[in-house]
């Protein structure tokens, strides 16, 4: 594993590149993370009576668990708006979108995270208008909503300027040569979002082709 770690710069691949690679993945692992709201019990909006209401317990403070009834029954505060829920199908919608925009579009360098930037706090915006637990307010308006605005503007701002860019490409790389003198890895790469794709010419021990004994390949 340190071999291979070790090898990864070697590739040369750009810090840029490398974020716009994994921008739509970033979205996925957010996805994924937001249903770790639901075991703390938190990040809900208002009441509600929707089909997909979300039953929220009342917690005690101090040991972190939900409150027993007499009959031993955790006690239920209400039914509540499940905001991490929406944010968690907003970042998987966010995602698809990236990498559809990005197989469609020659964007420059730089702005597959740019959208990566402005699309994630577009959404966590309107989810903030939407909870009610309690929050630090500056002018009657959330915090975090305020810092998600700011961001979205910066990230909108720099797609714009990015967009236009060249897009990355590796240049070719020599390496070391390996035993009997055949070159180790004269990379080409071509990057999309979430993809980087590596090639490099094929030895007589890799290629596959094995010559018989009686001249035939096998």
């Amino acid at each position: 594993m340190r071999r291979r770690l070790d090898r990864l710069p070697q590739v040369g691949v750009s810090f840029v590149a490398f974020l716009d690679a994994v921008a739509p993945g970033v979205l996925f692992a957010q996805a994924l993370g937001r249903w770790g709201n639901w075991f703390n019990n938190e990040l809900y909006g208002d009441a509600c009576t929707l089909p997909w209401k979300l039953q929220i317990h009342q917690l005690d403070p101090a040991s972190g668990i939900a409150v027993m009834d007499a009959s031993g029954a955790p006690m239920v505060l209400g039914f509540f708006q499940p905001t991490f829920v929406y944010e968690s199908f907003w970042c998987v919608i966010a995602g698809f979108a990236i990498l559809f925009v990005d197989s469609r579009i020659r964007l420059g360098a730089g702005s597959v995270f740019a959208l990566y930037i402005a699309g994630y706090p577009a959404g966590r915006f309107a989810f903030e208008l939407m909870r009610s637990d309690d929050a630090n307010l500056i002018l009657g308006l959330r915090v975090n909503a305020r810092v998600a605005a700011l961001v979205f503007l910066a990230g909108a701002g720099a797609f714009i300027v990015l967009c236009r860019r060249p897009g990355p490409r590796l240049s070719p790389m020599n390496r070391k040569p390996g035993p009997g003198g055949t070159p180790q890895g004269i990379f080409t790469a071509r990057l999309t979002a979430g993809t980087a794709v590596a090639c490099a010419p094929a030895t007589n021990q890799t290629s596959g082709l094995v010559k018989s004994s009686d001249g035939g390949k096998t």
